[in-house]
């Protein structure tokens, strides 16, 4: 699990083909002493290139260009990448498009990466009922006012996790 931690800390700065390629374990004659050696192939570093998207028609540029950490000559950071495309999915299931995908297409240019994303936007999701199920520690009623989501609102991912954060703060449930 180490060795893989190590090979993303690289991949995190620029080093996308970066791999731990062999490791070896000395035990000192004293039997309490240890020594480690990694061997890592770091491959060339990358860059980012242009970072552009296709398809949204529900926000525009100027909503989503904030959510992409990726700037242009920067090294190309596995972190930020994942990170923009969980804020992508964050906006969109915020705002009830719940079958969002953002498919990111990575083109190479000698060691620069150019990122298109995708978008398929799908249309925006309403909550149609809620049921309470195996409910034996209190009224239904109870769960219900804790819910910021109601049936025939759009669906919003932040205020049904914020919702399910308040009914474990009831402390009638684990």
């Amino acid at each position: 699990e180490d060795l893989e931690t190590l090979a993303a800390y690289y991949r995190d700065r620029g080093y996308l083909d970066a791999q731990v390629v062999k490791h070896e374990l000395d035990v000192a004659p004293n039997g309490k002493d240890l020594t480690l050696r990694i061997q890592v192939q770091e491959g060339a570093r990358y860059t980012v290139g242009m970072v552009s998207w296709t398809g949204n028609t529900v926000f525009d540029d100027n909503r989503i260009r904030p959510l992409i950490r990726l700037r242009a000559g920067e090294a190309f950071s596995e972190s930020a990448y994942e990170a923009s495309t969980g804020a992508l999915h964050e906006l969109y299931n915020d705002a009830g498009y719940i079958h969002f995908n953002a498919t990111p297409r990575r083109s190479l240019r000698g060691q620069t990466v150019d990122l298109t994303y995708a978008f398929e936007e799908g249309s925006a999701a309403r909550v149609h009922q809620i049921r309470i199920v195996g409910n034996t520690k209190t009224q239904d009623k109870v769960i219900l006012r804790e819910f910021l989501v109601l049936p025939g609102d759009t669906f919003d991912r932040s205020r049904l996790m914020r919702s399910i954060r308040e009914l474990y703060a009831l402390g009638l449930f684990e």
